[in-house]
């Protein structure tokens, strides 16, 4: 746990000599604007002190999150208040393991090291998010939950609320390539995937409303557990350099949706953006596969082949392996069945899919997406939810 001193927060509200750097807004994270500034001081303590300069969307519930992960067994950092507002850290010297993964697709997946780091990062995520499940797995009505203060609930219940996101995203008209369509036709046309067909998007969010609804059957029957709520790739940082014991710190960024909550939407936004890192990122990363999609029949039919390469198969097997089935064969060992609340997850990943990033300007990542979302939302069981997987790629 680092943090940065009284007297260097002190120093950056007097404005001392400061070199500020704006970072690149990135692709992986959406909630919070970045500075990096160096404090350019002559003194005996303090020489040169880069620190991370934030403003978060969210900072309150920024500074209780960072705080209470404190108190569980995660590399985190603990944010100081400037005067300005903007929350204050350490500058952390490495990238993103969802830039590293970026990276490799860049480099056609020819570094072995590259990717070797990133799955390591992999396991560290795993063996660090079971362990805090662990210790924290505790059935709802044990530590009764407030369903209006919950920060995850941002980002799967509010998100579908009057069609919000979507909306904000694209308006009253959905491009599709080279059909276009009224907000109201593309929330009520049935969906043909790979030949299969499915409900309409506007059945389908209202019922991933339903499930994920903090009073709903589903969300309130679910063991709860600490969770980040939000360690995906783009939140899990990896030091630059290698460290005396051969191995790279990790370390765990963007606290504002941490807290307890249904263990099973704690899995949700890391598992999607991991595993599913190509398609939700095809808008932006090289050598797409290709998707076809038309009106037909009044359905919007999708085809597409699966192809999903090696390392995305890879960090799927950490996330069943270590995460997954160890999770759910502790919660059995306490009476609890977590395949009960799979609805819960499906509906979440379908949430993760459709309406995490605005494809307005890309169709094809557009339809691709949502109907990945639409294969994994139909779950109810384990059996099935492996079965959705196997059919997008990842568990092949």
């Amino acid at each position: 746990m680092a943090y940065l001193s009284p007297e260097v927060v002190r120093l950056y509200n007097c404005e001392e000599p400061l070199l500020r750097l704006l970072r690149p807004k990135s692709v992986f994270t959406s909630n919070s604007t970045a500075t990096k500034v160096t404090l350019q001081l002559q003194s005996p303590e303090i020489i040169a002190t880069n620190i991370f300069c934030e403003r978060s969307q969210n900072p309150l519930d920024e500074i209780n999150g960072a705080a209470n992960s404190a108190t569980f067994p995660l590399n985190v950092q603990l944010p100081q208040v400037a005067r300005s507002g903007e929350l204050l850290y350490p500058f952390f010297e490495g990238m993103s393991e969802s830039e590293l993964h970026f990276s490799i697709h860049r480099g056609g997946f020819s570094d072995a090291s590259e990717m070797e780091t990133l799955l390591y990062a992999e396991m560290v995520k795993a063996e660090d998010m079971l362990q805090v499940y662990k210790e924290s797995l505790r059935m709802p009505n044990d530590t009764p939950l407030d369903a209006v203060q919950q920060p995850i609930d941002r980002l799967f219940h509010s998100r579908l609320v009057h069609n919000t996101r979507l909306r904000e995203s694209y308006g009253e008209s959905v491009c599709l390539g080279e059909e276009t369509l009224s907000m109201s036709e593309f929330l009520r046309a049935p969906w043909k995937v790979s030949g299969k067909i499915y409900p309409s998007l506007g059945e389908l969010f209202s019922t991933a409303a339903d499930v994920l609804h903090p009073q709903s059957e589903q969300y309130l029957s679910c063991p709860i557990a600490f969770g980040l709520g939000d360690a995906h790739g783009g939140n899990v940082m990896i030091a630059d350099q290698i460290g005396q014991n051969g191995s790279r710190e990790i370390l765990y960024v963007d606290y504002e949706n941490a807290g307890f909550h249904p263990v099973l939407l704690d899995l949700a936004k890391p598992f999607y953006n991991d595993v599913f890192f190509d398609t939700l990122y095809m808008d932006v990363l090289p050598n797409v596969p290709e998707t076809r999609c038309k009106i037909e029949g009044g359905y919007i039919d999708v085809q597409f082949t699966p192809d999903v390469d090696s390392l995305s198969q890879a960090v799927f097997e950490i996330k069943r392996r270590y995460i997954l089935r160890p999770l759910f064969e502790h919660a059995l060992s306490l009476g609890w069945n977590l395949e009960n609340n799979i609805p819960l997850l499906s509906n979440a990943l379908f949430v993760c899919a459709t309406l995490t990033r605005n494809y307005s300007n890309n169709a094809t990542a557009l339809v691709r997406n949502t109907a990945t979302g639409i294969v994994l939302t139909g779950a109810v069981d384990m059996d099935r939810f492996y079965a959705g997987l196997d059919t997008l790629g990842p568990a092949t």
